[in-house]
């Protein structure tokens, strides 16, 4: 098959140009350059241009051809033909190869304006996004995560050894051979690092700002993207990776704007998990300063993992909820490993504490003779959350009076019963409904209710103001009388309330494993881009 590339064209897929050079519809030349015959229609669905897999004398290649109401564009030229200039001039096998005249322009048959083309290797495969579909978005695993993280790490190096930083990283952005080589690809919203450009953002000269919703960090959605730009991209990439979900799908601290992500994976080591933080810290003074950094840090994490001295536990073994057994058994303290002086303290370590002590205390002959009343009590508490366990004294267990003499239930030492059940939420619905109004904008939370190991609030919205309202994912934060920022999820609230509009209701559901001890939560909602609306609504009664 042989098409045609003249947008105008009204026939590009004539089966009768197969052996042709000229388009039978529209006169156009069908062998590009003299070289490139267009096989077939990749994607046409992005807004820059359109990519078409070419046949140059018997090898495969991928042609970009930039869109025809984008050639009048002067910045939308300069980006194409950025990433061919960067792309001739990097060398490794994680990036696309373009030869020296892989970039060229040409006429077609009845249009007046310039096509820019851009020919390169092909790389087989699919996309990092593309690959998790196949797998129904099923996480990576550790070892996975490692092997991709420094092969990324590796090319951005080369890349930024150049002075270019991509702007752009993101799982569609990552193809993946079928040799398991990692490949980064789409180079045209690369900048190069100059003294002109690092004055400019210096001086508060914003440039062209390119954002992918979730992956790109703060500096580069304000125009001020650096080389550490791409570290943010790259953590946000691995977060997706090792979740299956995206990072805009979590949570984030309305205080530090950390993402809140690690709760929901099993099996990644704290070590790493700090690594891909380091790389998404908000500011970008604090993150890795450069590539070298993060494969240096990759090599303390696999030496962490390898070493058998060392304690690195999976970052969601956090304390929970216990159910107590009716009676419990004398066991052998666990021993706590030692954590090496290179390895970065975990920042929730899980410590098991073993308390045994017995009492034992002889009775008074009474009418009945002698008794004797046995306590023992163990109880076995993380030192992260304080367990609620039916008796917590030292003291002996009161002994039943239902006859005008002291009756003693046992006569040899037992232990007491201890509930079986762990603590729960017990609900206060005397306060309901509480309300916050500001500008216009009211919310309310009706009502809490208890479902299985979470609690849900269900809340109303209303703006009764003259303009509408925004919000993005992390404009609703949930916290405890402790101060802890909780992790949510909502159900059934908008990201914009238009202006006079009517009630919108939905639920927020709070997980109750990590909030042990609160008694009440707050909720805070604010508008996004301002935050200059803040509703707020604390003590939500929710005690234990």
């Amino acid at each position: 098959m042989s098409l045609c590339i003249n947008p105008r064209c009204l026939q590009p897929s004539d089966p009768l140009n197969a052996n042709s050079t000229i388009c039978r519809s529209c006169k156009s030349e069908l062998l590009v350059q003299q070289r490139y015959r267009i096989s077939r229609l990749l994607s046409d669905t992005s807004g820059f241009g359109a990519v078409y897999e070419a046949d140059d004398r018997g090898t495969a290649k991928i042609l970009k051809v930039l869109k025809e109401h984008l050639n009048a564009q002067p910045k939308a030229v300069e980006l194409f033909q950025k990433e061919a200039t960067v792309l001739s001039q990097l060398k490794h096998p994680g990036i696309p190869r373009v030869e020296e005249d892989g970039y060229f322009t040409f006429f077609s048959r009845n249009s007046e304006q310039l096509f820019h083309c851009l020919v390169m290797e092909k790389i087989e495969g699919f996309n990092l996004e593309e690959w998790m579909n196949h797998r129904d978005n099923e996480p990576i695993t550790q070892e996975q995560a490692l092997d991709w993280l420094k092969q990324i790490t590796q090319i951005l190096d080369q890349v930024h050894q150049q002075d270019y930083f991509h702007r752009d990283i993101k799982p569609p952005n990552i193809m993946r051979r079928p040799d398991g080589q990692l490949v980064l690809i789409d180079f045209g919203t690369a900048r190069e690092v100059t003294g002109t450009y690092l004055a400019k953002i210096g001086g508060s000269h914003n440039v062209t700002g390119i954002v992918s919703v979730g992956y790109t960090p703060p500096e580069q959605a304000g125009g001020r993207a650096v080389p550490q730009s791409d570290f943010f991209a790259l953590g946000r990439t691995f977060v997706y990776l090792l979740t299956g979900k995206h990072p805009n799908d979590f949570p984030e601290d309305s205080r530090t704007g950390e993402l809140i992500w690690r709760n929901t994976v099993d099996c990644v080591s704290q070590s790493l998990a700090d690594l891909i933080d380091y790389m998404m810290a908000p500011f970008p003074g604090n993150r890795p300063q450069n590539a070298q950094v993060i494969l240096d840090r990759l090599v303390e994490v696999e030496q962490t993992l390898n070493s058998r001295q060392t304690l690195d536990r999976p970052i969601k073994d956090y304390p929970l909820k216990r159910n107590l057994p009716n009676s419990l058994e004398l066991s052998e303290p666990t021993k706590i490993q030692s954590i090496s002086p290179n390895q970065s303290k975990p920042e929730k370590l899980l410590l098991r504490q073993f308390d045994s002590s017995k009492w034992l205390a002889g009775g008074t002959v009474l009418l009945m003779g002698l008794g004797g009343i046995g306590y023992w009590q163990s109880t076995q508490k993380p030192l992260a959350l304080t367990a609620a366990i039916t008796n917590t004294s030292l003291s002996p267990p009161e002994v039943s009076n239902t006859s005008s003499s002291p009756e003693v239930t046992n006569t040899s030492p037992s232990p007491p019963e201890v509930s079986n059940t762990s603590p729960s939420p017990q609900l206060n619905p005397s306060q309901f409904p509480l309300k916050s109004q500001e500008q216009g904008v009211t919310l309310e939370v009706l009502s809490v209710s208890k479902q299985g190991e979470s609690v849900l609030l269900n809340v109303k919205l209303k703006n009764e103001g003259a303009n509408s309202v925004r919000f993005n994912d992390s404009s609703l934060n949930v916290t405890d009388d402790r101060d802890r920022t909780l992790f949510k999820t909502t159900t059934g609230l908008p990201l914009e309330l238009p202006a006079n509009g009517k009630e919108v209701s939905g639920t927020v559901t709070v997980p109750t494993a990590l909030w042990e001890g609160a008694r009440t939560l707050s909720l805070t909602l604010t508008d996004y881009p301002t935050g200059k609306l803040q509703l707020k609504i604390p003590g939500i009664p929710v005690t234990r």
